[in-house]
């Protein structure tokens, strides 16, 4: 698969990407994998996760910024898992995009499988990337605060903001013509299989073994 054809799958921490991705790894190669004891599918076989920050989740520029270059340096993978809000940035790099929505009665599930699921990073690990996913237009440079210039709106123990609810940030830049977008709400990871068919449509595969995956399907809900 050439980099034209890459798909991305873009979510919310603890929204089900890795599951989605673990979906598209048996629809396009069989591949059919157990979540781990935590319920999470972080250990796959073809799919990477891209770039190793935390949530973006502020909507502030220097926010997007940082995203938009670590979208533009992606690379060449037939499958990228990433916390990625710039949809349309996606699309016109020619990549197939699947993208997993959620609404506020969402937001308490997404939160607990976040924290079931991630080692979060500790604050003194903190990477320059990931200070500038979170950072505040008002906020030291990245050598400012690794030289003790303090940031209040930081988690003192780990790598994300204070008191802060990173659902309610979160939005999604969806082009205004999406032939090369898949959306996935939250509700589906939940329960059904009403997404399987036209995830299978949109990846162009036209024969699986419908009843292994959703055997699949069914062992990842009873962990969660």
């Amino acid at each position: 698969m050439n980099s034209n054809s890459s798909i991305i799958i873009c979510f919310i921490g603890g929204s089900g990407g890795h599951f989605i991705a673990a979906i598209v790894e048996f629809l396009l190669y069989g591949k059919h994998q157990l979540p781990q004891d935590t319920g999470s599918y972080h250990k796959l076989s073809v799919a990477k996760q891209y770039p190793g920050c935390p949530l973006p989740m502020t909507n502030t520029p220097e926010s997007f910024a940082a995203e938009y270059e670590e979208i533009k340096k992606l690379p060449d993978y037939p499958i990228i898992i990433g916390h990625y809000r710039n949809l349309a940035l996606l699309q016109s790099l020619g990549k197939k995009v699947i993208y997993i929505t959620f609404g506020d009665h969402h937001r308490k599930e997404i939160r607990r499988r976040v924290r079931q699921k991630v080692n979060l990073p500790k604050i003194k690990d903190i990477t320059q990337e990931q200070y500038n996913m979170l950072k505040g237009s008002s906020w030291p440079s990245f050598d400012e605060f690794k030289s003790g210039a303090k940031v209040e709106e930081l988690d003192e123990e780990f790598v994300l903001l204070k008191n802060k609810d990173e659902c309610l940030d979160w939005i999604f830049v969806v082009p205004p013509i999406d032939p090369n977008i898949c959306r996935i709400d939250f509700d589906e990871i939940l329960s059904g299989y009403s997404f399987i068919d036209r995830l299978a449509k949109f990846l162009d595969v036209r024969e699986f073994d419908k009843t292994e995956l959703i055997a699949l399907i069914d062992n990842y809900r009873k962990k969660q």
